[in-house]
């Protein structure tokens, strides 16, 4: 079994922890003892971007580790929003829609990570919902805000750069992000058992101010934590002693001293939110203080992607990719059809597949090295590229939508797409340039009225398609035979394509014609009775 930290490192991805040391000890031994660890994620949109996918593989990596991956979804600070990397307020998103953001994201989770119960180190999704929408702002101000200092917050470099900045400035309700992404962390450390913190090198400001709340906390988080008990089991000395202790205050009704009672002058006082005062005798608080090593919270991040070029990773011409696919009859512009996603990493430059095959991929290293010598001696012959697309389609979408979309990217390189069903062509179409995406109303001459009474004459079809500017370019290319439609070549400016000569919905009721210029100009013209309702 790999080691994660020295896995992180041989991908590139590690960055820095906040004890690396400790936190190797505290994930030596999987087997035995397997550790759990989290990354939030932000339900903004109904779907995640390609860079999220570098956290989502990070915790992927820590489940073949073999310990417990926790993905969070950010139901509760989706509310509020994280100004790291905002140069702006952002829109308040309702509950609502939170919800239904966070719901559209759960299935992405489950393509890359193994929560089948059969599993010891099955995958884990919470929702902070959960517990910060249960959270009363006096106590946030009075458990919570105690442990954090201003002066510390505003150094942030979110923080700092939007309080330079008097035209917009930062609202508290975006300052007081980072206090709810540290308490998610003594939550998740109390309640389930949760050692580790990852995300992004950007989070690492938040990632501290949790290690440090759980420290602060100290004894009155002992007080709360669910699973000392279950880690007890695998220390030893001053541990057991202390879990001994442990049992024995907490286990018949409650702490021996309460409000009222003498603990002795030497004691720590501590009061819980229900108004109980513990006090701690120093000898539990010295054991408290040997054992913490052990039930430390620890955090780490990963480096922020990069390309070769300089450019922002993860954007195109025509937008983020998204890790999700359009759906028949869905209106939400968040999705990535298959075959965009597989001629995303097909079209990897030279200089940064090899980066991506360590960082994204979940290949076993020999066959990555073994690429990456086939990609130095001969990068033109583009396996390596390949090898990055069909892995990456395949994680995502599975082998029927990385099937159709080599098919499809084989069709349009020989210009033959009449092997293609209707599912692979939408998939091209979504891919060209709005100004060829001829979408004609049932009236017009390449509309579905005229093509359900007597067919489609080819003139009408280009024109609607966009690969030639003008009816002179039209003709000059029907002279030169450099149209064909559906791969029937066109000889004639009047000849005629009837419902059998283009590709049909499954349902019947919509076409789609694929119109070729030359070798690479591609154009559509999608047929439907009301081109106002959302594509099939």
């Amino acid at each position: 079994m790999t080691d994660f930290i020295d896995e992180l490192i041989w991908r590139g991805r590690f960055h820095q922890a906040t004890d690396e040391p400790g936190l190797r000890a505290h994930l030596a031994d999987p087997a035995t003892s397997p550790r759990r660890a989290y990354i939030g994620f932000d339900p903004t949109a109904d779907s995640l971007t390609v860079g999220n996918l570098t956290q989502i593989i990070t915790l992927a990596l820590f489940q073949r580790a073999g310990h417990i991956p926790v993905v969070i979804a950010g139901g509760g600070t989706g509310l509020i929003g994280d100004p790291s990397g905002k140069t702006a307020e952002r829109t308040l998103r309702t509950r609502d829609e939170v919800n239904a953001n966070v719901e559209k994201q759960k299935a992405i989770y489950s393509r890359i990570l193994d929560f089948s119960a059969a599993r010891p180190n099955r995958a884990n999704l919470l929702n902070n919902a959960d517990w910060l929408c249960e959270l009363s702002y006096l106590d946030a101000l009075r458990d919570i805000g105690k442990h954090f200092s201003v002066n510390m917050m505003i150094q942030k470099d979110s923080v700092r750069e939007r309080l330079h900045n008097r035209d917009q400035g930062i609202s508290y309700t975006e300052f007081s992000y980072m206090i709810l992404q540290a308490y998610d962390f003594l939550h998740l450390y109390e309640k389930h058992g949760v050692t580790l913190q990852m995300g992004g090198s950007d989070q690492w400001g938040n990632i501290v101010a949790g290690t440090d709340l759980i420290s602060s906390a100290g004894i009155e988080s002992l007080a709360r934590c669910s699973h000392l008990s279950r880690q007890a089991a695998t220390v030893s000395g001053a541990d057991e002693e202390l879990e001994t202790e442990w049992q024995r205050y907490h286990s018949a009704g409650g702490w021996p001293w309460s409000s009222g009672d003498s603990g002795g002058a030497a004691s720590t006082t501590s009061i819980l939110p229900d108004g109980t005062v513990l006090r701690f005798p120093p000898e539990i608080q010295n054991m408290y203080a040997n054992a913490r090593g052990r039930w430390n919270a620890f955090g780490l991040t990963t480096s922020l992607i990069t390309k070769a070029d300089g450019g922002k990773f993860g954007k195109t011409e025509s937008g983020a990719i998204w890790l999700t696919a359009p759906a028949p009859g869905e209106s939400s512009t968040n999705r990535t059809s298959p075959y965009e996603f597989y001629q995303f990493w097909l079209n990897t430059a030279d200089a940064d597949v090899p980066k991506f095959l360590r960082t994204f991929t979940l290949l076993p290293r020999d066959e990555i090295t073994a690429l990456e010598a086939a990609h130095a001696a001969d990068p033109g012959k583009r396996d390596a590229h390949r090898a990055l697309a069909r892995h990456m389609t395949d994680l995502l979408h599975g082998p029927t939508e990385l099937n159709r979309a080599e098919a499809a990217a084989r069709a349009l390189f020989s210009g033959d797409v009449r092997s293609l069903d209707f599912a692979a062509i939408q998939q091209i179409v979504r891919t060209l340039p709005a100004d060829k995406q001829g979408v004609p109303s049932p009236t017009d001459p390449a509309g579905f009225a005229a093509l359900k009474s007597g067919g489609l004459r080819a003139q009408d079809l280009i024109a609607a398609s966009g690969v030639c500017a003008s009816n002179r370019e039209i003709k000059e290319s029907l002279a030169a035979g450099a149209i064909a439609i559906n791969a029937t070549p066109v000889t004639s400016a009047d000849q005629r394509f009837t419902p059998a000569d283009l590709v049909a919905s499954p349902t019947g009721d919509s076409f789609i014609a694929l119109v070729r210029r030359g070798k690479k100009t591609w154009g559509s013209v999608v047929i439907r009775p009301d081109p106002s309702s959302p594509a099939p």
